[in-house]
């Protein structure tokens, strides 16, 4: 009866000023890609680098951000103080980010893929960092679920207008596209002024200091299936990532229209972001199921639109939407639904492994359809999309089955105590 009558949750001006740091560097989290409307002009600079070689200046970003993901999750709080990784991070973002707009002409090849590693290992750390704080900010799980939705907006907002932004400074000079990684100064100085280190600033549990080091062991077995099941459906939307435009190109899809298929894509997910919380009031636990499942249609349209011959673009649409609001109900719940499944000590690690396991999902996209298609070297491109069905569709089963008759921990360690 208490929890039904608790009063909202009022934060400090300290609070609220590092919440809105974290927003901050959230909606930093999703600028891998800036330096995709440069790749042309890129390739003149260095026509001597050949394409795959070339390649290495993005994906070095994803690699290296799954190594920083790993390390923020080891150490943070842990080994090194919360706020002092969480400014080496911000402070590695502006200089990897933004060193080739300064770096002398003739500047070798590596060195520009230094910068970017550099960058990757700023951006791994980037996602968990933020949702710990918005996790630990608020101890009511649906405000929480509600604030993780804020959250997703603010990535999606700059998942869709950063590339735009830095493609229009880019005009001026390809090097002023990464001027835009300048907007790393904005969460240094809002997190260097109002972050004073502990993340867990709502929470009024007091834990002995063995229960505050968190351990390996004490993740549940239904939080490693879960994050599988994420990294699982991360890498069919890498599929879509790398395949979508060549595998609908026969029905007339060119990249005009995969832009805009692209951007409905990205109107779903802000939406979801922005009824999360109402979405986990009614579905709870079961959201990740939901999301599955929603990605699962949204493979199931387009291989139907490509095996069809036939270009339907409303149907076209209907499958980015469904793609977008499931991929990002997958985002939001998953840090939501860790969140309550586990003890608050081991939240920062948790959601640093679950980021590693997005991230290694998208990498894994690559490897993994060169073997499909080395399995079936004839097989239309559009194939790869039942394939994604099959394993979408599994994965909601999976994800159905994981959280079934699951507790909140808070819930779980209240019944321990009454037993008592």
């Amino acid at each position: 009866m208490a929890e039904a009558t608790k009063p909202r949750q009022k934060l400090t001006g300290t609070q609220i000023g590092t919440l809105v740091g974290a927003l901050a560097v959230y909606a930093c989290a999703p600028t891998t890609n800036i330096p995709n409307v440069i790749t042309t002009e890129l390739q003149a600079v260095y026509s001597s680098v050949d394409p795959g070689t070339l390649s290495y200046f993005l994906t070095i970003t994803n690699l290296l951000a799954m190594a920083g993901a790993f390390l923020f999750g080891v150490l943070a709080g842990k080994y090194v103080k919360f706020k002092t990784i969480t400014m080496i991070a911000i402070v590695l973002f502006v200089v990897g980010g933004a060193a080739p707009l300064v770096l002398p002409d003739g500047t070798p090849f590596i060195v520009l893929v230094l910068t970017r590693a550099v960058l990757g290992l700023a951006l791994g750390c980037f996602t968990p960092m933020a949702q710990s704080v918005v996790v630990q900010t608020f101890a009511e799980p649906g405000t929480r679920s509600y604030w993780l939705g804020i959250a997703g907006i603010c990535f999606n907002l700059s998942l869709a207008f950063g590339s735009t932004i830095a493609g229009m400074l880019a005009l001026i000079n390809w090097r002023m596209a990464f001027a835009f990684y300048l907007i790393g100064f904005i969460p240094m100085i809002l997190m260097g002024i109002f972050f004073k280190g502990d993340p867990n600033a709502a929470s009024q549990e007091k834990e002995d200091k063995s229960e505050k080091k968190g351990r390996f062991s004490e993740i549940t077995p239904r939080s490693w299936i879960l994050m599988f099941t994420f990294f699982a459906v991360m890498l069919t939307l890498g599929w879509f990532t790398s395949f979508g435009r060549l595998a609908l190109t026969d029905i007339g899809v060119d990249s005009a229209l995969f832009g805009t298929i692209m951007s409905v894509r990205t109107v779903g997910s802000i939406l979801v972001a922005a009824v999360f919380g109402l979405i986990y009031k009614f579905a709870k636990k079961f959201c990740l199921g939901v999301g599955a499942a929603l990605v699962a249609l949204a493979f199931a349209l387009f291989f139907w639109l490509a095996s069809s011959g036939v270009l339907n673009v409303p149907v076209a649409y209907i499958a980015a939407f469904s793609m977008g609001f499931g991929m990002n109900m997958l985002t939001c719940g998953m840090a939501q639904i860790l969140s309550v499944l586990n003890k608050p000590a081991i939240i920062t690690f948790l959601l640093g492994i679950n980021t590693l396991a997005m991230n290694f999902g998208s990498f894994a996209s690559s490897p993994t359809s060169q073997v499909f298609f080395g399995i079936a070297p004839d097989a239309p491109q559009y194939m790869i999309f039942m394939v994604a069905v099959v394993i979408c569709v599994a994965l909601t089963v999976v994800n159905v089955i994981a959280v079934m008759g699951a507790k909140d921990v808070a819930v779980a360690d209240e019944e321990v105590g009454a037993d008592a």
